[in-house]
């Protein structure tokens, strides 16, 4: 019985906005990602700003204050 397909998931490596896209750099051989991309082509990425680190006397009180959106789509080797 053949494997489900993996859901879309995120990765970090800095990518860069171009137009209406999104560019995202990987090994261009033997990369884990390319990889993934060709069985299931279906992806997403996250992006947060104005982060704020909020301290507190705590250390398990510690928090974070942002603004993030989510996106999916597909992707398309160039």
């Amino acid at each position: 019985m053949p494997l489900p397909m993996p859901k879309p998931r995120t990765s970090s490596p800095c990518p860069s906005a171009i137009k209406k896209a999104l560019s995202i750099s990987a090994a261009p051989k033997n990369g884990r990602k390319i990889e993934i991309l060709k069985k299931n082509p279906m992806v997403c990425f996250e992006a947060a700003i104005e982060t704020e680190l909020i301290t507190a006397d705590d250390p398990c009180n510690y928090n974070v204050r942002y603004r993030s959106v989510i996106g999916y789509g597909k992707a398309k080797f160039l």
